[in-house]
């Protein structure tokens, strides 16, 4: 059995290799998630420098015992140096992707229609269906908060058709919309006078929302950090499987417990 730890540009690379190199396992830790924004920070910085110490001693039980007495020492090894940092980690992931979750519910959350406001949705809705596919999309550009809500409220599942990545659009630019809304940040964009309008006033909605999308990106670098901790926990329990001879949900069990299996 083998078991390296490198590094690139990307993350930290923990693998094993079995004695027959039949068997591979490998996890990867990414930078984004130590981060000096990622609110894991701490939490993936120890999981990774346990995962060092991990690799360093595994690689000495390996090369001391015989196969069979190896197992129940690299369990114990997993045990005591994986198990509290993967489940700080864990926890810590869990409260940011509920955090994640909120807040995006937040953004595209639409307000309760009166008689007026429910016929003007329906009515956006019918305008809707039957545009082709490059027609729904320019729809959507040029809809306002109210006709990207009319689509919101009905929900997915009211456009079955419709390709999944323009139902993303739709959410993504009534977020930006509606947060503009419920922010009011509108009024920090007002038009500025040029040559062909002198006299220009009101609102630079472009401005706005490109100010909102600067904040849905921010919102998808959350969520990428999210989808990272799960790879590297994911990642770190085959390793744990495959070192300690086991499968991968008595290898999951051993790190979120810390409790190792006779």
């Amino acid at each position: 059995m083998n078991i390296t730890l490198s590094n690139n540009a990307r993350a930290t690379i923990i693998s094993a290799t079995g004695d027959r190199a039949d068997r591979r396992a490998a996890a990867a830790i990414p930078v984004i998630i130590e981060g000096p924004e990622s609110p894991v920070r701490q939490q993936a910085v120890a999981v990774r420098e346990a995962a060092s110490v991990f690799a360093t001693e595994a690689t000495n039980i390996v090369g001391i015992f015989t196969p069979n007495a190896r197992t129940g020492q690299l369990r114990n090894l997993a045990a005591r140096t994986l198990a509290n940092p993967i489940q700080r980690l864990m926890e810590a992931g869990q409260a940011e992707a509920r955090a994640i979750a909120a807040a995006w519910a937040r953004m595209i959350a639409v307000p309760v229609a009166d008689a007026t406001a429910a016929m003007l949705r329906q009515h956006d809705r019918s305008a809707f269906v039957p545009l082709a596919i490059g027609e729904k999309a320019a729809w959507i550009n040029r809809a306002s908060v109210e006709q990207l809500a009319a689509l919101i409220e009905a929900g997915r599942t009211r456009f079955a058709d419709m390709p999944p990545e323009i139902w993303d659009q739709v959410e993504r630019r009534y977020a930006a919309l509606n947060f503009i809304r419920l922010a009011g940040t509108a009024v920090d964009y007002t038009c500025q006078p040029t040559v062909d309008e002198p006299l220009a006033t009101g609102v630079d909605m472009e401005a706005a929302e490109r100010a909102a999308n600067e904040g849905l990106d921010r919102h998808d670098k959350r969520a990428d950090i999210i989808e990272g901790v799960e790879q590297a926990i994911q990642g770190i329990t085959s390793v744990v499987a495959l070192t300690s001879d086991t499968d991968v949900c008595a290898a999951f069990a051993l790190l979120t417990t810390g409790k190792v299996q006779p």
